[in-house]
Parts: structure tokens; C-alpha cells; sequence
């Protein structure tokens, strides 16, 4: 296999699947190369993900050949800008040529590997949603996902039909539950019941949004709903849908209407949150909401070396009684930073019931509902 690409583009494709697969993944991973008469196509696969890439260049012999991810992506990067040649003549050596520097000979591992084209997107079904209410559900949702856990269901997003006009992807990690419905797409009346994929599963589609340059993105329901699919650019994106169940969450949550409420600043409440931290160690990360009729005081470290306090001004509230909740502020700020917009309802009732976070404005589409847990005291 001989072809000549431009070192951006083919930049552009390892940073891309760099990302996508993260360091633990790049250790053992190779890429699978074959020249033909698109291009160099390029193709990165594990348990979970399978990428398909596509870069047009100079064809001049087609082969293919399979190479360590890691390496070739540290080569790629250090490439001087112009074209570059990638050949392979003898099936045992990749020789790389950049017209600034000298050739870089990879030695190929022993593998009993071909070369297998991605499975085709027309024999599945394409359900068409907007980019810009796609990537904002999952902005939601996903950073309550966790890459590992002892709760097999806190390692995914489950999407849910809850009807043919409302598509639900909910979340939780045994302490907060967060969830954001969609409503008004036509494709969501032919979405499966049920689809659970992982964290880096979710952030590939949140990605592959961010890079549509369309109003909608297509998803690919592929193998009778095993497997899901997106396209955008010249990379297709092969999800493999987890086995996971997840569990039964509605009973946990709270009455919305027994509950008094207060209207924030977001960046306000942020940066508070962040500033109480300093004050707690590492492992504790206990924060002291006191909610009163005018301000919310916030409070920490009472058992560690230091301690801080501050109050924030309340600027619309319900609030009765007043109540003293004790939250692990790290999962607020969790919740904070995936929310747009500058002004959030934290509703709440005693340090019994959880905390529920709701943003005040959002897409026309989205409702989204952020649930935590407070800490309570062990007897």
C-alpha cells in the first residue's frame, strides 16, 4: 500500500480518536489501515467503540496493514506540517515520509487480522433528532456517569421512551439521579423502549453533535437495537449498547409540590460552592446548606482545621420554614457545571428528603431535573 495525505488531515483523524479512546484503551489498540480507491481509512476498535475514518489523499498502491495506536499517534503529532507518505510493501514494515523529515519505520506486529469494512448504515434504521437538543440532553446527563463503579447502572445513560412524543435519558450514581426529556421529534415514536450506553459512549454522540454541521443528526439503529450508530464528516461511530438494566428510580423521586423552593445565581452559588470547598480535606467534602427567607448561607470544615462560611441573597423564594441540609458539595458543583443557562430552582423540604436542582430556562424541546441526596449522619 503506498498514498501521500496531508499531516493536518491525518492529525486531525488520531487527535480525534485519541479522545476517543483514552489512554488505557491506546495501550493495547491498533489501528487497521487499507489504502483503496477512497483513500487511507483508518479504523480503531474495542469492546465498546468502533471508529471508521476516512482521508482523502494520492492513491498510488492499495493494501492494508494494522498498527500500535499509541505509537502511531505519538509520530503523527510530532510530524512537520506538509504531506506525508505513508507505504507498506512488504506487509512487515509502515515506512512514514514527510517531505521535511526523514522516513520513520514502524516495525508491524504479528497479527492474524484483516482488514473488515464497517457494517453498512442502510440496513438500519435512521432516526433523524436536532444536533443542538441531542448535544444539550446529553450535556445534562452525562456528567453523572461514571467510567467505573462497583453499581453496574451508575457506568451508564439509559435512554427511555417514556411515550411516542417524549424520550428520557436518566442517569444516576447512587447519590445523584439527573434526567432530561426530549419532546417534539418525530423520530422518537420508532426509538427503542429501552438503550443503555456507557460514559464515553455518551460524550462520542455529544461530539459527533458538536461536529454536525446540519440542524439534525441521524442515529443508526443497527442488529435489532445491540448497536447504535452515528455518522458525521467522513467518521462513523459504532456504539455497542450495554447489557446493563437499569433500575426502577420514579418511586425515589421526591413530591415535587411538598416542597419549598428558592431562586439562585447559578455562577453566583458556583463560585460560593467552590470557594466553601478550600475549607473541607480531600476525602469530605461536606457542605451545610442553611436555607432561610432571605439568604442562603453555606458553611464548611466545622471538623477540620479551617472553616468558612458565606451567604448568598435569595432573590424568589417559598420558603416557610427554615431548613438545614447537609450536601457533598462536589456533587452540586457536578450538577452546576453541566447547567447553560444563569438560574436555577434548588427546591427542598428537610435533611431527610434529597435536593432537587432545576434550571429556570431552557431549550423549548428539554426539560431536565437534577436529584441529590443529602449526607446523613451514620448511627
Amino acid at each position: 500500500m503506498q498514498v501521500r495525505v496531508s499531516k493536518q488531515a491525518l492529525h486531525t483523524v488520531t487527535s480525534r480518536l485519541q479522545t476517543s479512546f483514552g489512554e488505557k484503551a491506546q495501550a493495547y489498540a491498533h489501528i487497521s489501515m487499507k489504502v483503496d480507491s477512497r483513500g487511507l481509512l483508518l479504523q480503531v476498535a474495542d469492546w465498546l467503540l468502533t471508529t471508521f475514518n476516512c482521508i482523502e489523499g494520492e492513491v498510488v498502491a492499495s493494501g492494508d496493514c494494522h498498527i500500535p495506536a499509541a505509537l502511531f499517534f505519538s509520530v503523527v503529532r510530532e510530524l512537520p506540517e506538509g504531506s506525508v507518505d505513508l507505504t507498506c510493501a512488504d506487509g512487515k514494515t509502515l515506512v512514514i515520509t514527510s517531505a521535511q523529515s526523514e522516513d520513520f519505520y514502524f516495525k508491524l506486529p504479528c497479527l492474524e487480522q484483516s482488514w473488515s469494512e464497517p457494517e453498512s448504515l442502510q440496513g438500519g434504521k435512521c432516526l433523524n433528532f436536532g444536533a443542538v437538543e441531542l448535544d444539550y440532553m446529553i450535556g445534562q446527563v452525562a456528567a453523572t456517569v461514571l467510567m467505573e463503579s462497583t453499581r453496574p447502572y451508575a457506568t451508564v445513560g439509559c435512554f427511555q421512551k417514556l411515550d411516542a412524543e417524549t424520550l428520557r435519558l436518566v442517569a444516576s450514581d447512587g447519590y445523584t439521579l439527573s434526567y432530561c426529556d426530549l419532546q417534539g421529534s418525530d423520530a422518537i415514536a420508532d426509538f427503542p423502549d429501552q438503550m443503555c450506553v456507557s460514559r464515553r459512549a455518551l460524550l462520542e454522540l455529544q461530539r459527533a453533535c458538536r461536529e454536525c454541521e446540519a440542524d439534525e443528526i441521524g442515529l443508526y439503529v443497527l442488529r435489532q437495537g445491540r448497536v447504535l450508530a452515528v455518522s458525521s464528516a467522513n467518521m462513523q461511530v459504532y456504539i455497542r449498547v450495554s447489557a446493563v438494566n437499569f433500575p426502577g428510580y420514579k418511586s425515589a423521586l421526591p413530591n415535587m409540590q411538598e416542597m419549598q423552593s428558592c431562586l439562585l445565581v447559578r455562577s453566583e452559588l458556583q463560585n460560593a460552592l467552590k470557594r466553601v470547598l478550600l475549607a473541607t480535606n480531600r476525602r469530605r467534602k461536606g457542605v451545610q446548606l442553611q436555607f432561610c427567607a432571605d439568604n442562603l448561607l453555606l458553611q464548611a470544615g466545622k471538623t477540620s482545621s479551617s472553616e468558612c462560611q458565606e451567604s448568598l441573597t435569595i432573590a424568589k423564594h417559598t420558603t416557610e420554614k427554615p431548613a438545614t441540609i447537609d450536601v457533598n458539595g462536589r456533587f452540586i458543583n457536578n450538577i452546576l457545571a453541566t447547567i447553560a443557562y444563569d438560574k436555577v430552582f434548588v427546591y427542598f423540604v428537610n435533611d431527610e428528603c434529597p435536593i432537587v436542582i432545576i434550571p429556570e430556562t431552557e431549550l423549548p424541546s428539554c426539560r431536565s431535573k437534577h436529584v441529590l441526596q443529602p449526607i446523613r449522619e451514620r448511627t
